[in-house]
């Protein structure tokens, strides 16, 4: 089901199952895709279960998608994707246009890729008579009570672009369970900008973190996370590379000895981490790349090792870290 430059819209009760992506809002004009409801569908697909995008030239503004269950398709020997199906909810400006106001809840997933996927980029497609566009916006986006198992080993991502981040991002009382197996090397790996090609959860590969790789945000919550595998991970739980104003509310997530942390933080500013009780962690936090004003204050972390790694880009007077 493609929802093209509509406004007012409702579908409800769906139960699909697609080859290529499951339902798609795309605005390849002038015209928003506003005031939609998606509820109490069930999909199946190879691809993209829920996307906004990929073609964004006009955007999209007050999205609800809700009590919804994804998983991959039936079919095995389709002509795009991949078995399992790539992203549970892809939310995508590439294009130029704006998206905002999305409110995503009570979603099930079993099997993608990517559980959530959020990319903001510069493809800058030309439509019809219309110049391109510069790069749009994502802005105002909630995502709570998110149930997943045996995500795929590439992790989830949210990832704008330099000097325009990804701004306003909640994510919150979100359980994912992955099939794991990622290696120390893969946690090491540096990943391009990529930032004029088609978006899709795979195109950076296996991520550095085998939960949430994040880039170029500004302002992001993660409250009540909790992050496990199948199989063992040697890669961070969570990578952040320059984002500011970051918030870390009661997470947890299971943790081989030597990854690099559970929370692994690069060039990232102005951050409050809050009520976390790790459990499976040599390494709680890892700090690179001239990190400022980390605050880190009533959390329980009795059960690891360390609590702290800070290299030498660091000053001490950045810090803020009690118990």
């Amino acid at each position: 089901v493609d929802i093209d430059q509509s406004r007012n819209v409702i579908i409800t009760g769906l139960i699909g199952d697609s080859d290529d992506d499951g339902i798609t809002l795309k605005s390849p004009g002038e015209g928003l895709v506003e005031n939609v409801v998606i509820s109490d569908c069930i999909i199946r697909t190879r691809t993209n279960a829920i996307k906004c995008g990929t073609e964004s030239y006009g955007g999209f503004r007050d999205i609800t998608i809700t009590n919804c269950n994804i998983s991959p398709s039936e079919t095995k020997d389709g002509f795009s994707g991949a078995n399992e199906g790539f992203a549970g909810i892809a939310l995508e400006i590439v294009d130029g246009g704006l998206m905002e106001n999305v409110v995503i809840s009570n979603i099930t997933i079993e099997k993608t890729t990517a559980p959530i996927f959020i990319r903001l980029g510069n493809r800058a497609t030309k439509y019809s008579n219309l110049n391109s566009r510069p790069i749009g916006s994502i802005n105002n986006v909630s995502i709570s009570n998110i149930s997943a198992r045996n995500a795929g080993k590439t992790g989830c991502s949210i990832v704008g672009e330099v000097g325009h981040p990804i701004k306003n991002i909640s994510i919150s009382n979100v359980k994912i369970n992955f099939v794991g197996g990622g290696t120390l090397s893969e946690g090491l790996a540096e990943k391009p900008e990529l930032m004029n090609e088609y978006p899709e959860c795979v195109r950076l590969g296996t991520l550095p973190a085998y939960g949430f790789f994040v880039r170029h945000v500004d302002g992001l919550t993660f409250r009540d996370v909790d992050l496990s595998y199948n199989k063992p991970e040697h890669r961070p739980a969570m990578v952040f590379n320059d984002v500011k104003n970051l918030k870390v509310l009661n997470f947890n997530a299971e943790l081989a000895n030597d990854a690099l942390g559970q929370l692994v933080l690069q060039n990232t500013r102005d951050v409050f981490i809050n009520g976390c009780s790790p459990t499976s962690s040599n390494l709680f936090l890892r700090l690179e790349q001239n990190c400022q004003r980390i605050n880190v204050a009533g959390n329980n972390f009795s059960e690891i090792n360390k609590l702290l790694f800070v290299d030498e880009t660091i000053k001490m007077d950045d810090l803020n870290i009690s118990s």
